[in-house]
This record gives C-alpha cells, sequence and structure tokens, in this order.
C-alpha cells in the first residue's frame, strides 16, 4: 500500500494558465499503469489544460466551478453537482479528516 500525503505532493504553474498537482501518475509519489488523476485550478476566461495524448485513462473530478471538457468530438459542459444526501462519522477516539 502506497499512501501519500497530499500537502506533500508539490504543485506546478504553466504558461497554459493553470496549477496542477499530480495525484496518481505522473510526478506524483503513487503510481498506476491504467490512470492517471490530478487535482487542476484553470484561470478564469481561458486557463486549459491543452490537446493531448495520454496511455492511461484520466480521471477528472469537478470540486467547484464550471469548464468545458473536450474528447476527440465530443464537448461536455463540466459543473459541481449538487451535493447529494451524505453523511461521515467518526465512531472512533481520534479527529478523522476526510
Amino acid at each position: 500500500m502506497i499512501i501519500a500525503d497530499l500537502k506533500e505532493i508539490a504543485g506546478r504553474t504553466y504558461p497554459a494558465r493553470r496549477w496542477t498537482r499530480n495525484l496518481v501518475g505522473g510526478a506524483s509519489p503513487i503510481q498506476a499503469s491504467s490512470f492517471a488523476m490530478g487535482y487542476v485550478v484553470l484561470e478564469p476566461n481561458g486557463g486549459q489544460v491543452p490537446w493531448h495524448n495520454q496511455d492511461q485513462e484520466e480521471i477528472y473530478f469537478v470540486v467547484d466551478g464550471e469548464g468545458e471538457m473536450c474528447l476527440g468530438e465530443e464537448r461536455r459542459v463540466l459543473a459541481r453537482p449538487p451535493p447529494p444526501h451524505l453523511g461521515v462519522h467518526d465512531p472512533g477516539e481520534v479527529l478523522l479528516q476526510a
């Protein structure tokens, strides 16, 4: 099992007006052969992850904001979904940070 502290994974600023932190794959301490996942912050009015080819599947999840995802000829608007009904419970005696 590989455990990585998100606070210790460095991020990088790119000329395409984005800041990226590799969570799985790339420069991350967690490597996978079939997928890659990162945390990306795009600047308003044009920040982007430029067109690229990648052998692995990429996982994107929207934390906040709205944008457009393009894959080949397909385009979709991405937006943070409304919050679902959920709960998290800490039955232990130590602080849970999730």
